[in-house]
């Protein structure tokens, strides 16, 4: 009989035993991204299981036969409380799982039994499904969930480093995986155009920023406290996904100006460009910060910059850093992806180098507290508590049309 519930579910009236599992592509410690946004906000409301990635079967091997064995023996749970009913299942126990036909349905079934260990130690009788890569597929309707959702971030296929033939793959899997969920969410109108399937849209919710800790005034980081002239500041990924050239092109133009780039780099494919990155006096690549730490740098900014390049990847993204920008008030120059273009009324977008190097240089000449009143007021209405509720209400839809709560 289906537990009942005090209220109506999405705000954080669910059904008993309900819990969030969220198979990720990444573990937990790194570079906060909107899943660890969304998921230490569900597990104010739920318990929530984050499931790091996997190993495979071929890494495992090279440790020999018997540590292999002993991981298919070992399959035990070990979850790690992190906040508020967080937990964090590492996969250093954990069975590997095998892409070759022969091996991969036993892999897959030990796994399963060893997520299905660890709900049970958190006690998450009644899952929601949330699934971040097609590649996850096979665990639809092997976890007991009441919902799958499909969670699309990024145009996967679009990833530059994948061979043709991998990107084939991935899409045929993919396609297959928006069949089986029961919702697809996505984080922009483009990946909502592609990923409809058989009529059916998903639901886009775009990423945000918390407000809160960016709202709050900081001294100076020790980093950036000897840097003179403007600061232009870059907080995220550094790599491929990047134009590197124009970065450049914007460092000599204006040797007076600091340019800071704030996160992990990624040399892979642009080796030369970081090579010369790090060599030119005013580019300050600072590297990744905590989560705590990452908005005393950006509210020191002067201008915060979107410099991505064209392409089916950043066609489809949704990025936080613009969102973090706003949030602190700072001017934001982007080159022309779409999702800086629906913000158009508080980005300025430049269609070449030229005119970006243009809009930086008005930035700081034309900026007022109008203009930065604007900008706040629109990250205020772009936080992560309102995409949770927005989440909330889907899921809560859903389950109740199925009869769940």
């Amino acid at each position: 009989m289906t537990a009942k519930t005090n209220g109506s579910p999405g705000h954080g009236n669910w059904p008993a035993g309900t819990g969030m599992v969220y198979v990720a592509m990444a573990p937990w410690d790194g570079m906060w991204k909107n899943r660890h946004q969304l998921m230490s906000r569900f597990a104010k409301q739920m318990p929530v299981l984050y499931v790091e990635p996997w190993k495979t079967l071929r890494k495992t091997r090279r440790h020999g036969i018997t540590h292999t064995i002993q991981s298919f023996r070992q399959s035990r749970c070990s979850p790690v409380h992190h906040g508020d009913s967080l937990y964090v299942l590492p996969q250093s126990d954990g069975p590997p799982i095998s892409g070759g036909r022969l091996v991969a349905g036993i892999s897959r079934r030990l796994w399963l039994r060893y997520l299905r260990e660890a709900l049970a130690t958190v006690k998450i009788t009644r899952p929601i499904l949330w699934i971040s890569r097609p590649e996850q597929r096979f665990i639809v309707g092997h976890a007991n969930e009441m919902l799958s959702i499909y969670h699309v971030v990024d145009e996967y296929s679009g990833y530059t480093d994948l061979s043709v033939d991998k990107q084939r793959r991935l899409q045929k899997e993919e396609a297959r995986l928006l069949a089986a969920v029961d919702a697809v969410v996505v984080v922009s109108p483009e990946l909502q155009q592609s990923k409809t399937v058989s009529g059916r849209e998903p639901y886009v919710v775009e990423n945000a920023v918390d407000f809160e800790r960016f709202s709050e005034v900081a001294d100076r980081p020790s980093d950036m406290a000897k840097l003179s002239g403007p600061i232009f500041g870059y907080s995220g990924l550094i790599g491929r996904r990047l134009n590197l050239s124009l970065i450049l092109k914007l460092a000599k133009m204006e040797p007076g100006w600091a340019i800071v780039l704030l996160g992990k780099v990624d040399p892979r494919g642009c080796e030369r460009e970081i090579e010369l990155m790090r060599s030119q006096e005013n580019i300050h690549m600072l590297g990744q910060k905590a989560v705590t730490e990452v908005a005393n740098y950006v509210a020191n900014f002067d201008v915060g910059l979107l410099p991505y390049e064209l392409d089916l990847e950043t066609e489809n993204i949704s990025p936080l850093k613009m969102y973090e920008y706003l949030a602190v008030g700072i001017p934001v120059i982007s080159t022309p992806i779409p999702a800086a273009l629906r913000s158009a009324d508080v980005v300025s977008i430049a269609g070449s180098d030229a005119e970006f190097a243009s809009l930086c240089r008005a930035a700081l000449q034309a900026d007022d507290e109008y203009q930065r009143k604007t900008r706040i007021e629109f990250a205020r209405s772009n936080t992560w508590e309102k995409r949770v509720d927005q989440l909330s209400e889907i899921i809560g839809s859903h389950l109740k049309a199925s009869n769940h709560v």
